[in-house]
């Protein structure tokens, strides 16, 4: 269902920037930025009167992942799949959820190449992706569970986000800190040495099947497999 003028995700990306740029406090701590930023993205529901749809269908949330610097406790704030390199020391937070499809997807392709289809077939008709997208769509139901449940995912989407969703990451003794999305699949402690690293693993994988199984592959006419942001700076 299309309830915003923009996609869900670029619509929550947005509120939560000028969240950061205007309103969170210099004494915040990520308790309080997981607070506020869900209550900003709860009320949009509100104003665009759909706060019982998304209740009731997860997969019509606005929805991000997001990782902060907070310079003033000198932390990375992480919720959702996002990466930190801390002096080349890699923090993730993955979702095994999103394992098991891919390996999913990555059986499901080999089954067809056994029998004839090509890469350059997948490439065209993804019959992997296609075939976990209702799942895609399920898992939605995992975010911010707050069950303990081995599936669940913590992201920001209006909703409370339970406390074990909220990764905090001591930098106070680094020097060189690089925040990422999960775009990357080896991230490196410089934007060129990523940006190699995904070329060859594009390469060598199109499909995203190999070592590094994703829930999608590349698709005709993008340059990677997913979108990607990277900052990296000094302290």
């Amino acid at each position: 269902m299309k309830y915003l003028e923009k996609s869900t995700g670029r619509t929550a990306a947005e509120l939560i920037k000028q969240y950061i740029e205007c309103k969170l406090d210099v004494n915040a701590d990520i308790k309080i930025f997981a607070e506020e930023v869900t209550e900003l993205i709860r009320n949009a529901y509100v104003e665009a009167g759909v706060a019982d749809l998304v209740a009731e269908h997860a997969e019509n949330r606005m929805t991000a992942s997001t990782v902060v610097y907070c310079d003033n406790r000198k932390e990375v704030w992480m919720i959702g799949d996002c990466q930190c390199m801390v002096d080349g020391v890699l923090h993730t937070n993955a979702k095994k959820i999103d394992d098991v499809l891919a390996y999913m997807r990555a059986s499901l392709i080999a089954l067809a190449m056994k029998r004839g289809a090509s890469v350059s077939d997948i490439l065209k008709h993804d019959v992997g992706r296609e075939a976990i997208m209702p799942l895609l769509r399920e898992q939605c139901n995992f975010q911010n569970d707050a069950c303990c449940d081995e599936f669940s995912y913590g992201v920001i989407d209006g909703f409370e986000i339970p406390q074990r969703f909220l990764k905090v990451i001591d930098v106070s003794g680094g020097h060189s800190v690089v925040l990422a999305s999960d775009g990357y699949p080896k991230l490196m402690p410089t934007l060129n040495e990523s940006e190699c690293e995904l070329n060859r693993l594009i390469v060598e994988d199109p499909l995203m099947v190999g070592k590094f199984k994703a829930t999608k592959g590349l698709l005709a006419g993008q340059c990677s497999f997913d979108d990607r942001s990277y900052l990296r700076f000094t302290l």
